[in-house]
Formats: structure tokens, sequence, C-alpha cells
């Protein structure tokens, strides 16, 4: 995934998380279109749709933990007082966090956690891209 993939899946998350919050209606159908192109070249590609459907869990997983935050008093505002470094630090916390003994040197709930810290990061750096603007 590119990073212009990986901002529209951001895009794309945050709306669906932050139901009721306002996203641009142009940023949105312009990050919708650019996934589905992606999936249109996957599908032509010959990934089958179970090869896709792989990938719904993790991404929904991500999108829960994430979705937890605020209720944690982890909100938008908690994350600029951090800073993006505070953020990705955090996360790094929890990728090295071993997983049950004699499973994997990673747990699946720490990774999940992560990945939802790495969001946040990144939608802290959005933020701060357009304040600068």
């Amino acid at each position: 995934m590119n990073i212009s993939e990986a901002n529209a899946t951001n895009v794309v998350l945050r709306a669906l998380i932050q139901r009721g919050q306002p996203v641009a209606r142009g940023q949105l159908t312009d990050a919708a279109v650019l996934l589905a192109e992606k999936a249109y070249r996957a599908l032509s590609a010959g990934i089958t749709p179970d090869e896709v459907r792989l990938t719904r869990q993790p991404i929904a997983d991500v999108a829960v933990e994430r979705a937890s935050h605020t209720g944690r008093g982890w909100t938008a505002e908690h994350d600029r007082h951090h800073g993006v470094d505070h953020l990705v630090e955090l996360a790094e916390t929890y990728i090295h966090t071993p997983g049950p003994a004699g499973e994997s040197m990673y747990d699946r709930a720490s990774l999940v956690k992560a990945a939802s810290l790495l969001i946040a990061a990144v939608d802290l750096l959005d933020v701060l891209d357009e304040a600068d603007d």
C-alpha cells in the first residue's frame, strides 16, 4: 500500500469511526474512488475475494480499538499535547510486547493497539499539516 492509499484508507476509516463529525465530501469521495480502483486492480490481478476477506477482520479490529480511544480520554487534543513521537514510541512498545510462550514472538492484541496508535499519529500529522496551510 502506498502513501496515497494509506491516506485514503485513513479518510474512509475516520469517516466510519467518527460518525457525525464532518468529513469533506470531495475528500471522502476521492478516497473511496482510489480504494475502489485499488480493489479493482487487485481483483483484475487475480486476487480472490477470499484473499481480500482476510484483511477485513484486522482492519475492523484496528478501527474498533481506534474508536475506543476517545472513551478512554485519548482525544485529538490529548494526542496533540503528547505529540506524534509519543504515539509512535507507544506503538513501538506494543509491537515489542511478546506473545504467549511458544506461539509467536508477537501478540495479536498488542499489534492491533499498535496499529491504532499509528493511525492516531497519522491523524495528528494530518491535523498539524492542515494547521500549517
